[in-house]
């Protein structure tokens, strides 16, 4: 039984019966739904805002879906070869879509469910960094997702340069081996690392922004998919519109 099998049974069997829902009508055909594996950020049922988000949205979905969780190196290649339908936490950035040989308006997607900003982190023992000037000669740590990430590499300078750790978790390490003096990590990131490691010794300005991307959902076109994006793009529109996406899982719009 495949991955995306055990998380459909998973959905439906669970989180329906504890949310008291009535278990949605199912289409023949489930759509592939390709995940992004980021340990400490993303995983298979483990509680987290992208979990709990995406179990949300798949336990009221019109049509059924499975979820596949792929390394972060494959998780677009895999879509643009057309091995899932969708794609899970999309970026929004047009020219991602045109560097892999297809403008956006070629796909169905949803608005951005959340907005994630890219900051530098330093230790509370060293100054806070404010703006990239300040960033010159440090040596910089990052997760290898944003090693991998194409919108990183075109857009940020000194990527390439970047100490690349496995984790959100580990790359902050590498400031307290004193490895690296910074830390760019994404906002939501960082903060889940905080409150899983009840870390308090590392600060941000919340006003130097290194990059900006929204967060989707964005499938090929078919006629499931269309259901599916309508259905998704209302159901986030509703949730933006309660204040619940960042109420109960944390994203940011703005």
């Amino acid at each position: 039984m495949s991955m995306g099998r055990n998380f459909a049974q998973f959905v439906v069997g669970l989180w329906v019966t504890v949310c008291c829902l009535p278990a949605p009508a199912r289409a023949d055909h489930a759509l592939r739904i390709a995940g992004p594996s980021i340990e400490g950020v993303f995983e298979l049922g483990k509680p987290g805002p992208y979990w709990n988000f995406y179990v949300d949205i798949a336990s009221h979905s019109p049509v059924e879906v499975e979820l596949y969780m792929l390394p972060v190196k494959r998780f677009t290649r895999a879509f643009f070869r057309h091995e899932h339908d969708c794609i899970y936490m999309a970026s929004d950035d047009e020219i991602f879509y045109e560097e892999n040989g297809k403008p956006l308006t070629d796909f169905l997607y949803t608005p951005a469910f959340s907005r994630i900003n890219l900051h530098a982190y330093t230790a509370l023992s060293a100054p806070v960094i404010h703006s990239r000037a300040k960033m010159e000669g440090k040596a910089i740590a990052g997760d290898e997702g944003l090693h991998v990430s194409s919108i990183v590499q075109r857009r940020l300078p000194f990527a390439k340069s970047i100490l690349y750790a496995k984790t959100v978790d580990d790359a902050f390490s590498l400031i307290v081996s004193g490895r690296a003096q910074v830390v760019v990590a994404y906002s939501i990131d960082a903060a889940q690392y905080f409150d899983r490691a009840g870390e308090t010794s590392f600060h941000t300005d919340p006003d130097f922004v290194l990059m900006s991307l929204g967060e989707g959902m964005t499938c090929w076109p078919s006629a499931d998919a269309e259901v599916f994006i309508a259905y998704a793009s209302e159901r986030i529109k509703a949730l933006n519109a309660s204040g619940e996406l960042k109420t109960r899982f944390g994203f940011m719009r703005e």
